[in-house]
C-alpha cells in the first residue's frame, strides 16, 4: 500500500512538473502557406519578406518562442514601442506583435499568449536598402 501511495505521489509530482515547464508553443501557418510577410520595426520601418528563404529565417526564429505564462487580453500589446509581424497566408493573415523587456524578445499573439524568442528577431531580417 506504501508503494501504491509513493508512485501516486511520485506521478502526481511529475505531472505538475511538466505543466510548469511544457510551454505552449506560437500559433503559426505552416511555412508552405505562407506568401509573403510584412514587418513593421521597433523603429516603424517596414519590410515585406516574399523570398523562401527569408520568410523561412524569420519562421526559424519564431519557432522558438515559448509561452511566458503571461496572457494576451488586447488586440495590440500596452508596451511601446512595438513591432509588427504580418503573416499573410492562404487562409488570410496572422497578426503577431513583438517588443523587448530588457533583454528579452517577447512575441504577443492577440487572445493567445506571450511567448519569449530564443533568438534575435531583428537579426533574421535581410539587410534593408
Amino acid at each position: 500500500m506504501k508503494k501504491a501511495a509513493l508512485l501516486l505521489c511520485t506521478l502526481l509530482l511529475a505531472a505538475l512538473a511538466g505543466c510548469q515547464l511544457g510551454g505552449k508553443a506560437i500559433l503559426l501557418p505552416k511555412a508552405g502557406n505562407i506568401t509573403a510577410i510584412q514587418v513593421e520595426t521597433l523603429e516603424g520601418e517596414s519590410l515585406s519578406l516574399t523570398q523562401e528563404e527569408d520568410i523561412a529565417r524569420l519562421l526559424e526564429v519564431l519557432n522558438t518562442g515559448w509561452s511566458i505564462g503571461r496572457e494576451s487580453v488586447q488586440d495590440q500589446p500596452l508596451v511601446e514601442p512595438y513591432g509588427t509581424i504580418r503573416l499573410e497566408n492562404r487562409g488570410g493573415a496572422t497578426v503577431l506583435y513583438y517588443y523587448k523587456e530588457g533583454d528579452a524578445t517577447l512575441v504577443e499573439q492577440p487572445y493567445t499568449g506571450i511567448f519569449r524568442l530564443e533568438g534575435s528577431l531583428e537579426s533574421a531580417l535581410p539587410p534593408q536598402d
